[in-house]
């Protein structure tokens, strides 16, 4: 059986993965797709979207995701 990668942030859940149908090859050299309703860049340390092929921070975005964090940020709207 091919094995699967997952690609996940605590706060998301999964954001990329490839399926078990993928070709074998995929999954040894890439984290997969995005999931539906996932929206996926890699940025530079600027924050320039890069290319796919770019090395960078890979951030992702969806419902799940919050604004913000709690804490010593008095700034509430990120709920709203």
């Amino acid at each position: 059986m091919p094995g699967c990668n997952r690609y996940i942030c605590p706060e998301a859940g999964l954001g990329l993965g490839t399926r078990a149908d993928d070709p074998p090859e995929d999954a040894e050299v890439r984290a997969g797709r995005p999931r539906d309703g996932v929206d996926v860049s890699i940025r530079n340390a600027g924050g320039r979207v890069l290319s796919d092929e770019g090395e960078g921070e890979v951030l992702l975005r969806s419902e799940a995701v919050m604004n913000g964090y709690v804490g010593k940020n008095t700034d509430h709207a990120v709920f709203a």
